[in-house]
């Protein structure tokens, strides 16, 4: 007899999924291939994954939704890449790394990270002009 393992997927996710797949997000992200049924999966959608739940708060909370990214922390480095759907309706990629981190101060790189993304978004016109 057939068994069955796992979990069902939250109705946050799906809801977050669905959002994406609509609103275009889901074109411009990574894929990978399954590879039990051989279909494309997101590998990062943004208020799904996890890893960007909880950044870009407060003051920087305009671009929820709009950074898909992937981050991360190993050996003293701090990392976030990923793209971001600029206001001028452009998707820039980025990747932003940050080495010898003394201890404990992974937090505050976090905060570098979404004010260099912030930059970016802030700056857009000139990035197109080639400023």
């Amino acid at each position: 007899a057939p068994t069955a393992f796992g979990r069902r997927m939250p109705i946050k996710v799906t809801r977050a999924l669905l959002a994406a797949a609509l609103d275009g997000s889901l074109d411009k992200v990574a894929y990978r291939t399954d590879p039990h049924f051989g279909f494309a999966v997101p590998v990062a959608v943004s208020g799904v994954d996890g890893t960007l739940d909880h950044r870009f708060k407060g003051r920087l909370s305009h671009l929820q939704g709009r950074v898909l990214g992937k981050s991360g922390y190993v050996n003293q480095v701090s990392s976030l890449s990923g793209y971001l759907k600029a206001r001028d309706g452009r998707t820039y990629a980025f990747s932003i790394l940050l080495n010898n981190l003394p201890p404990g101060t992974n937090n505050k790189a976090k905060e570098i990270q979404e004010r260099i993304v912030a930059a970016i978004d802030e700056n857009v016109e000139a990035l197109a002009a080639g400023q």
